[in-house]
């Protein structure tokens, strides 16, 4: 199959990574309330928690630059939905790339060239997920 990113950006794969990603940011809300209470327990005023919320979210952008560059090529390639759904719960953009690559080289085609076909990409998610399941212990 040519153009395996219509599989690779479907719809029906969109709905079936939104729920794990939609999870991740409730979990980003949750702990982000938990911490502001915790800050009372500290004595830490709402005004202090702000603004050490904020001297995070602004320390925080550079690290970040540099997954979402990696995020925009893996979109290119692996498509929308997995790029998002394993940067959302993994955060490893070199190693999700690492495992894409991985897992194209395991179907004897490079990552990313025009021999790349929907059993390859097939493969790269396949090896990300399990890289994923596995360092983090099923």
């Amino acid at each position: 199959m040519e153009n395996y990113l219509k599989v690779a950006n479907d719809p029906i794969l969109w709905l079936m990574c939104l729920p794990l990603v939609l999870i991740v940011g409730i979990q980003a809300i949750i702990f982000t309330r938990k911490a502001f209470a915790t800050g009372k327990t500290v004595k830490l005023s709402r005004e202090e928690g702000i603004k050490a919320f904020r001297v995070g979210a602004i320390a925080a952008i550079g690290p970040s630059l540099s997954v979402l560059v990696v995020m925009l090529g893996m979109m290119a390639v692996v498509g929308a939905p997995i790029t998002w759904l394993r940067l959302s719960i993994i955060g490893s953009a070199p190693a999700e790339l690492a495992a894409a690559a991985m897992g194209a080289q395991a179907m004897g085609v490079e990552f990313g060239s025009p021999q790349y076909d929907v059993t390859a990409f097939a493969s790269s998610v396949w090896t990300m997920t399990l890289k994923g399941g596995l360092y983090h212990g099923f």
